[in-house]
């Protein structure tokens, strides 16, 4: 469910996406002037969508397309290449992958046509990866424009679809902005609410968002042409920050409520995903990444954990508690998060079902705690 927020009020009401906005009364208007000179910059499938839709565009023409550094990927360690890059590589755009704009040693102004040639008329942005100084903004002729996946100044920073997520928000969005040297804070051109639903994962939304950036970004860029958007400064004493998320919060802690945990599953799903660690007697701690699982508990499984109460009515947080209704029930803050899928460190992903048969069964005691070398749960 998608609603639309014409000329933003930067940090859109979040209640708008309770229902579909009304139709628009008017198209956007189309441009009609020389394409305009686009230096694009992005790095994720994120920015792989907005950069398909740039160059379906008529009115734009893609100068040069800049992404992140080739990282090591996959068992073999080999040189990725980012979505960005492939897709600039199959259109055979130049591609461009300076370590950086900031003046000193790392700084590759040679490879960079954007600071040595003719200046474009726009530079665009989407989930690069690279601080952008001054110096590089002040190049196109009609200023640096970022595509942010949130309802700025909401969630600021490297992970708004994932911070969003994990605090269980029911409305997110998309934003347009002009890009300052402060992190995205600068005016709001355009904004696009999305209703986010109790299951939606990172991934999942991550692609609506992508979709809804891209046309958001066509149509902003047409009624800028016409005079027809006023930006709009963010309101700083609203702004909430999402930093890159860390390896300490990937790790499941079972000491939070099933509803906290299973949003931090899914703002974490499919990358950089969840992850547990199975405790067993006399085997060796096994890496299990999780997939969200039920939330919240059938009937069955209600019913499931009051019988095991009347036995067990205290079991630790991470206390494996078994199957019900194909889940694997585990015991966490006011209750039990029922997990469908997991996959154990080098084996594929396996249902519950799976997963118990082959690593639990005959284990009574067997737990998932949080780090290597934490103590294990008794039986």
């Amino acid at each position: 469910m998608r609603a639309d927020d014409e000329n933003c009020s930067a940090g859109a009401n979040p209640a708008m996406c309770a229902a579909e906005a009304e139709p628009r009364k008017t198209a956007p208007p189309v441009y009609a002037g020389t394409p305009l000179g686009v230096v694009f910059m992005g790095t994720p499938d994120f920015a792989a969508t907005i950069l398909k839709r740039i160059l379906e565009a008529c009115f734009l023409t893609v100068r040069a397309v800049f992404t992140r550094p080739d990282k090591p990927a996959g068992r073999g360690r080999k040189p990725g290449v980012s979505p960005v890059k492939a897709l600039a590589l199959e259109r055979s755009l130049p591609v461009f992958q300076p370590r950086s704009f900031i003046r000193g040693p790392e700084t590759d102004a040679a490879a960079c046509p954007l600071l040595a040639g003719p200046a474009p008329d726009l530079l665009i942005t989407a989930a690069y990866g690279l601080i952008l100084p001054r110096h590089v903004l002040d190049i196109p002729k009609l200023g640096a424009i970022n595509v942010h996946a949130s309802l700025l100044p909401l969630y600021r920073g490297a992970a708004p679809v994932h911070r969003a997520l994990a605090d269980g928000v029911r409305c997110t969005g998309v934003s347009i902005m002009r890009m300052t040297e402060e992190l995205d804070a600068g005016p709001v051109l355009m904004q696009r609410a999305v209703a986010v639903a109790p299951n939606d994962t990172c991934g999942g939304l991550l692609e609506e968002l992508a979709g809804a950036g891209a046309d958001l970004l066509i149509e902003c860029l047409q009624r800028l042409a016409a005079r027809l958007v006023r930006p709009v400064e963010q309101d700083a004493a609203r702004a909430t920050f999402a930093p890159k998320i860390t390896d300490a919060e990937c790790r499941a802690d079972f000491s939070l409520p099933a509803s906290v945990l299973h949003n931090r599953i899914r703002g974490l799903h499919p990358r950089p995903g969840t992850y547990m660690l199975l405790r067993r007697k006399d085997k060796d701690d096994l890496r299990v990444l999780a997939s969200p699982g039920i939330h919240p508990l059938t009937p069955a499984m209600r019913a499931f954990l009051e019988r095991r109460r009347e036995t067990s009515p205290a079991d630790a947080a991470g206390r494996i508690l078994g199957l019900s209704g194909g889940a694997l029930l585990v015991a966490c803050g006011d209750g039990a998060y029922a997990f469908t899928r997991l996959r154990p460190a080098g084996k594929a992903d396996m249902e519950a079902t799976a997963f118990y048969n082959g690593y639990l069964a005959g284990r009574p005691e067997a737990a998932f705690v949080d780090a290597p070398g934490a103590r294990s749960v008794s039986s």
